[in-house]
């Protein structure tokens, strides 16, 4: 979903293994979220599997800002080459042939499924699957790359962009049910985009990345207990603490990045970074597949209910996520496939 593709030896040396780490964890974390809202919507707060699938949730708000921040350090660090014909020929191209193959094969999929007409059909095809918001902002931000780079000029400039972006994101927040729908996923992911790039330009000492690791902690206790009780207090399941910029989920994706980036590859051989780097190229792949394994594991009763739910949300996150990277390994061996689709 970033600029850097491909675990080969001319891109070896440019790979930031921290950023592998944290794309598979976020990966992994976005099979979770999904995994999670299957019946998270459908059960009473006053029920022990949908207080399971919140925790759950609740413990994967990272994800999504993860990504951005992750692509926020590609396109802005003016270390890296961005060159205009690379990013609109290769890579926002890639972007789309994949958007309109995957869109199409799941448009007809539900067209078949569910028994939808023609214009039914195309409409979905247009829109993609829920998941596809995702991929609507990326095609917005890769358009945007070469503003978004004389823009982030100076850690000073950067700095300004943040705040005008959290206090944007702030007023968007506050009124989140507008309508603008995308105009508020812009600006919240505008800001973790900016942000990646910040934290990853500066360094924190030992004593700063303990108390980011605190506040993340913190961060994500609050977010699945401000979930539990604004829920209760609605006697429905309410969202509004799982937003990506409310200021739990900025705390807990805080804690994560400073984690992933001291701490989660401090003991990795050169193996194991080889490894999580072709597992990180995957990524991709698995986040445009386990939507599909989500729903084929849904048609033969194997969803999240169908046991205790603890050991429902295990065994559909465990069998997605293996699926997923299995599925994408496949394709990848695919040379058409691997270079346009996945």
């Amino acid at each position: 979903m970033e600029i850097e593709k491909g675990y080969n030896k001319q891109v070896e040396k440019q790979r930031v293994s921290y950023l592998d780490n944290l794309r598979v964890l976020a990966e992994l974390a976005v099979i979770m979220i999904h995994a999670s809202a299957q019946n998270w919507n459908l059960l009473s707060p006053n029920t022990l599997a949908w207080n399971v699938f919140n925790i759950t949730d609740g413990l994967s708000r990272f994800a999504v800002p993860i990504f951005f921040a992750i692509s926020g350090i590609l396109f802005l660090d003016p270390k890296r080459e961005v060159s205009r014909k690379k990013l609109y020929s290769k890579n926002l191209f890639h972007l789309v042939t994949a958007y309109a193959a995957w869109s199409l094969f799941y448009a007809l999929l539900y067209g078949v499924r569910y028994g939808w007409s023609r214009p039914e059909i195309l409409h979905a095809w247009l829109v993609g699957p829920y998941h596809f918001w995702f991929l609507h902002v990326m095609f917005g931000f890769y358009l945007l790359v070469p503003l978004l780079r004389n823009m982030a000029v100076s850690m000073k400039w950067v700095k300004r962009i943040l705040l005008l972006l959290f206090l944007g994101s702030g007023i968007t927040y506050v009124s989140h049910d507008t309508g603008w729908q995308y105009l508020v996923y812009s600006l919240d992911l505008g800001f973790y985009f900016f942000l990646g790039y910040y934290l990853h330009s500066v360094e924190l000492s030992v004593s700063q990345q303990h108390i980011c690791y605190g506040i993340g902690i913190i961060g994500a206790v609050l977010t699945i207990l401000l979930t539990v009780i604004i829920s209760t207090w609605n006697g429905e399941p309410n969202g509004m603490f799982l937003e990506y910029l409310s200021f739990n989920v900025m705390m807990e994706f805080l804690g994560v990045f400073t984690f992933g980036k001291y701490q989660l590859s401090k003991f990795h051989s050169p193996s194991i970074k080889k490894r999580v780097g072709i597992l990180s190229d995957l990524c991709f792949g698995v986040y445009l597949i386990h939507v599909v394994i989500l729903d084929a594991l849904h048609i033969v009763g194997i969803t999240t209910l169908w046991i205790h739910p603890i050991v429902g949300i295990t065994v559909v996150f465990v069998f997605t996520s293996v699926s997923s990277f299995f599925a994408s390994w496949i394709l990848h061996k695919i040379p058409v496939v691997k270079q346009y689709f996945v």
